[in-house]
Order: structure tokens, then C-alpha cells, then sequence
């Protein structure tokens, strides 16, 4: 966050910032409300699980367009960052995520 207030743009303003320890509840339905919640593609609201079985139930059927192939490479970057910032303490989420 502080790399992102950083920008001249958002200048001046001070930021004060903390480590804090969550449990694993609450660690878990914060991954699980950021995974199920909206994400910006493009210039369009979209939820990354309603995107994940649309590429998957297209790439079933047919050949990806290059502009479906790029929103999903996009997708997938959003998840592969989701499991490399997994915060259960058993890696359950990200665990979740791999049939996918």
C-alpha cells in the first residue's frame, strides 16, 4: 500500500501503517471475500469465479478468440497472485483453487 500512496498523485498524505496478526478465520473469509468479490477487467466489473468456469466452459467447446485468450491469461495471473499471497495457515485456499 505504501508503494501505491506513493505516487505523486495521491501527494500529500500521510500514512501510518501496522503489522497485525489475524486469526485463521478471519484470514480465510478475507481471502474468500476477495476471490468471490468483483474485480475490474478492463473497463468492466467481473467476478473472478464467474470468469474461471466461463473460460473453462468455453475452452471446452471451441478455439479461444485472442481477445477471450488475453482476458483469460488476465484471470489467471489475478488467481496465480491470490495463491502466492495465500494467508490459511494450511495453504486451504489456495488448495481450493487447483481443480480450477
Amino acid at each position: 500500500m505504501e508503494e501505491f500512496f506513493s505516487d505523486p498523485k495521491w501527494q500529500p498524505i500521510e500514512l501510518h501503517s501496522f503489522d497485525a496478526i489475524l486469526s485463521p478465520e478471519l484470514r480465510a473469509r478475507a481471502m474468500e471475500e476477495a476471490f468471490t468479490g468483483y474485480i475490474m477487467l478492463g473497463r468492466e466489473r467481473a467476478k473472478i469465479t464467474t470468469e474461471i468456469d466461463e473460460f473453462l466452459s468455453t475452452a471446452r467447446q471451441r478455439k479461444l478468440t485472442p481477445e477471450f485468450a488475453e482476458r483469460a491469461q488476465h484471470v489467471l495471473r489475478l488467481v496465480e497472485g491470490f495463491v502466492a499471497l495465500d494467508w490459511t495457515d494450511g495453504q486451504e485456499f489456495s488448495r481450493r483453487l487447483e481443480p480450477y
